[in-house]
This record gives C-alpha cells, structure tokens and sequence, in this order.
C-alpha cells in the first residue's frame, strides 16, 4: 500500500482520473489537500498538475480524498467505482464494474457495466446506458437514463424525469412536479406508486394487465391503453409496460381501503397462464443477464490479480542481479495457475543485512522493497 498527500491551492480544485485499472474510491472531506492511496507499488500511480487540474493514473486499487468543492472526470474505470460527497460536476467515461453515487453534485455518465445506484445527487443525472441495474433516489435536478439492461427504481424526484429503454421493470415512486413531464417505459412490468396529493395527467399503455388500488381514481381503457387524471393534472405522466401496469399507493399512504373506490370501467383483470408465462420468462431473462454480468466483473478481478502477481514476479526477477532468494521461487518456476507470495519478514530482512554489509546501497534497498511492494 502506498499513500501520499497533495497540497492544494483552493478547495475547489479540478480532478481528472483519466484511467484506472482497478477499483477506485474519490471521497470528499473538509481539508485543502488531497490524499491518494494505491493498493501497489509506488510505480502503480502517476501524478501530475495540469493547466489547475490534478491529473491521476492508476494501474491498482485506489482511494483519493479530495476537497468536497471539488469537481470530477473520470475516462476509464476497469473495476467498481465510488463517488461520496462531492460537490462539484461528476463526469465519468466509462465504469467497467459497478458504479455508486452518494451525495454529489451534478452527474454525466457514458457507459456502466455493471449496476448503478444514485442517491442524493444536487443537480442532473444523465447516463447513456447502464447494463445491469439502476436504482437512483433523491435526484434534485431532471434525471435522464438510456438504455437499461436490467431493472429500474426511481424514487423521490424533484424534477423531471425520462427512462423509456428499460429491458427489466420498473418501479417508480415520487411526488410529481408540477410543470414536469415523466416518461418511463419497461419491457417488462411498471409499478407506480401514488401518493394523495398527486397532481398529473397519466397516460398509460400496457401488454399485460393494467391493476389498480389508488382510491378515487377513475380508468376508462381503449384497448391496451388508457387516460386518467388525479388533481387538477398539472404534471404529465406517460407509463408504458411490456408487461402489467399496476398503479398501487404509496407505502406511506395508510388508513385506507384499497379495495374501495377503485374504478375501471371494461376492463377485468384475470389471471391467466400466458401471464404467467410472460413473468416467468422475464424473471429468466433477468437472472441470465445477472449471470453475465457477475462473470464479466469475476474476469476483469481475475485479470487484475494476474496484473498485480506479474509485477510482483518482475520484482524478483530485478532482486536476483544481487542474490537469489532462498525462500520464493523465481516467477518462472511458479506453479501454473497460482500466484506468487507477497514480500514477508524475512525478505525485508535480508535487504536490510546486505546494506548493512555494504553489499548494496540504502537506494538500491529502497528500489528493491519498492519492487517487492504490492
């Protein structure tokens, strides 16, 4: 483990992570500084100050505190990424595993591999595509979502909202806004919960069975589609289901009988074994691409550790120019399929005895436990 603290100008600076080979972790915290921990040698990261910015590369796990003022981008990510209080604009490229959001300001993403979850984001979140799941809460600003390979819960919006590729379900819970328009489309089924003082207009379109428990709301279906308005309409709210529609209350929504006031005029919904069919082959289909997904981030893990033992290999290669090693055989004679041992004890100590013999120098000490470092 190697860490070491940058000295900032102001607590607002600009971050660029243009690449990052394993997991990264940017954290804010209230000191003008920042702070980079990487899980390898000091040969695994790479620092520089550009035009204002802070520049980091990493070939390792790494964990940067920044300033919370500060501003984000990331290019490519080869592991799990993690965004924490953070108050500036966050853009990233590419998150080859999962990506977590908490408490951030704004956010623009291009691709994520695997799940995403957003909570408490100050400002827009805007993501092309993301392949597994998506579950984003407290977004203040409109949240704009590509293609989703999985399924989608979206709660406690503030603004605007639009998701209409979404492979999986959906499950949306927010109080509209007044003014603000939300499209939500799903392969599979749409919930959507109500609370009483729901203002919108809906409008719903469905394959499967369209069900609802809100009381007072009245539904008069056309076929596969239908109209309804709650309060005086003043958002507009467009939900479309490859399978059931259901709208339901909001959970906190108590006292009342679910099974009074519900009107939906021609329509009777059954229980059939095509549904049932339907549902079965879209939980299927959604345990395949979770499958997928989990050996995809077991294959870049696999890769990183195979990455991490090499260099450690190359570092014994390096240390043989002055001895050999009694206790760890050279890379090439490494069993197929296992890795090499991290530096102990014992190692550290001989280093130390052939200064001390003059055998080599205290620099020479120092390139060699760095090469050894993981």
């Amino acid at each position: 483990m190697q860490e070491f603290t940058l000295t900032l100008d102001h607590t607002a600076p600009e971050i660029a992570i243009p690449g990052c080979q394993g997991d990264l972790r940017v954290l804010g915290w209230e000191r003008a500084e920042a702070r980079i921990e990487v899980r390898g040698g000091a040969g695994d990261v790479s620092t520089e100050r550009q035009n204002g910015r802070i520049v980091i590369t990493s070939r390792a796990d790494m964990t940067v505190h920044v300033p919370t003022g500060a501003s984000l981008s990331v290019g490519t990510a080869q592991g799990d990424v993690r965004v924490q209080n953070i108050d500036g604009r966050v853009a990233l490229d590419t998150v080859q595993g999962d990506l977590v959001l908490r408490e951030v300001g704004p956010v623009r993403i291009g691709h994520v591999q695997g799940d995403l979850s957003a909570k408490s984001v100050a400002g827009t979140l805007q993501a092309d595509s993301v392949q597994g799941d998506a579950a984003v809460r407290g977004i203040k600003g409109p949240l704009a979502l590509g293609r989703v390979g999985g399924d989608l819960s979206a709660k406690a919006l503030a603004a605007q909202g639009r998701a209409e590729d979404v492979q999986g379900d959906i499950s949306l819970s927010t109080a509209f806004a007044p003014g603000a328009e939300y499209r939500f489309r799903a392969q599979g089924d749409v919930v959507c919960r109500l609370t009483p003082e729901t203002s919108a207009r809906l409008e719903l379109r469905w394959r499967g069975d369209l069900r609802s428990t809100v009381p007072g709301l009245v539904l008069a279906p056309s076929g596969n589609a239908a109209t309804a308005t709650l309060g005086t309409g003043q958002a507009t709210v467009v939900l479309e289901a490859g399978g059931d529609l259901i709208l339901r209350p909001d959970e906190e929504w108590r006292g009342f009988d679910f099974a009074a006031g519900v009107q939906v005029e021609g329509l009777g919904v059954q229980v059939d074994v095509e549904r049932i069919r339907r549902r079965a082959e879209r939980m299927a289909e959604q345990i395949r691409r979770k499958a997928e997904r989990d050996a995809e981030k077991a294959r870049r893990q696999a890769e990183r550790a195979a990455a991490r033992a090499q260099r450690r290999a190359q570092g014994y290669a390096r240390l043989g120019r002055w001895f050999t090693w009694s206790s760890a055989p050279p890379a090439a004679e490494t069993a197929p399929g296992r890795t090499a041992e991290p530096v102990g004890d014992e190692e550290r100590l001989a280093i130390l005895r052939m200064v001390e013999r003059g055998q080599i120098s205290a620099a020479e000490a120092a390139k060699l436990l760095e090469a050894l470092g993981e």
